[in-house]
């Protein structure tokens, strides 16, 4: 038991938690700024695809539908896992950052 003490006590010490409290810091500030550009760029996006709408010819849009379509599940689904990543991290975050 002594021994599975000490050796939790070297790892602990190896571990360096206040360097990844710096760094968790420094990611979540990160993440902070790429949350705004990304709402920022789905504007951009939403504005674009009603002017393609407005302005382009109903066959053109009949045939570009799909692959349009396509792109937005996509945008969905990666937006979708960005949050939920990002959501896991600041759990984390929270946790490790108010250790002593």
């Amino acid at each position: 038991m002594a021994a599975d003490v000490g050796s939790m006590f070297q790892y602990w010490k190896k571990f360096d938690l206040r360097r990844l409290q710096r760094e968790l810091n420094s990611v979540a500030s990160e993440l902070a700024g790429r949350q705004e550009e990304s709402e920022h760029s789905h504007k951009h996006l939403v504005e674009l695809s009603r002017e393609f709408k407005k302005n382009v010819p109903e066959e053109v849009r009949e045939m570009v539908a799909p692959v349009l379509k396509s792109f937005q599940a996509q945008v969905v689904a990666l937006n979708k896992r960005s949050k939920e990543a990002e959501s896991a991290f600041l759990g984390i975050y929270k946790q490790l950052i108010e250790a002593p």
